[in-house]
């Protein structure tokens, strides 16, 4: 069941708490990953300079962030929610690739120099992915919602035509018959 909140606006205009929606729900879910995007920047940064680290996973290191950064991808930026949530998929998996392949030990003391647990990466990504499901499922209700309109609007037209049509053939045969 959803919660119900008064946010400032409602009380000050003395509306009735509205139900919460998808779209605070995903914010909710992104929340903490959000805050860590400055902690996965200077992890990226204490990667891209540890010696330990294979050339192949610097370069998938640096591929995920030009990915992220770059406007040119597979959604567009432009897509509202799901173009930059691809984009932050992108790069935490590219970190959890680079940190995949360092002794664990090194690994752990770059995740404690950027105040980062081992936990939070694979959690985050969790949360990104269940993001884009959210925003997955409102996308295709929101389809529906447009096909069903679509129909209806095409039906109407139909009848509309259809009873048109009937009237034109009456009129002709009218007219054929003659007064």
């Amino acid at each position: 069941m959803e919660t119900l909140e008064v946010g400032p606006v409602e009380q000050a205009k003395g509306q009735a708490p509205s139900t919460r929606g998808w779209l605070s729900e995903i914010g909710e879910l992104l929340a903490p990953v959000l805050g860590r995007l400055p902690a996965y920047g200077r992890l990226v940064w204490s990667l891209w300079r540890e010696p330990e680290l294979p050339r192949v996973r610097k370069a998938l290191l640096m591929g995920g962030l030009a990915y992220s950064l770059s406007p040119v991808d597979l959604v567009p930026g432009f897509v509202p929610g799901v173009g930059q949530l691809d984009d932050l998929l992108a790069l935490l998996y590219a970190l959890r690739s680079a940190l995949a392949a360092l002794p664990a030990a090194s690994r752990d003391a770059h995740l404690q120099a950027v105040g980062l647990d081992p936990s939070m990466l694979d959690d985050d990504i969790a949360r990104v992915r269940g993001a884009l499901g959210k925003l997955a499922r409102q996308g295709v209700r929101a389809g529906l919602w447009t096909v069903r309109l679509g129909l209806r609007a095409a039906g109407l037209g139909l009848r509309l035509v259809g009873r048109g049509a009937v009237g034109l053939a009456r009129a002709v045969r009218r007219q054929r018959r003659g007064p």
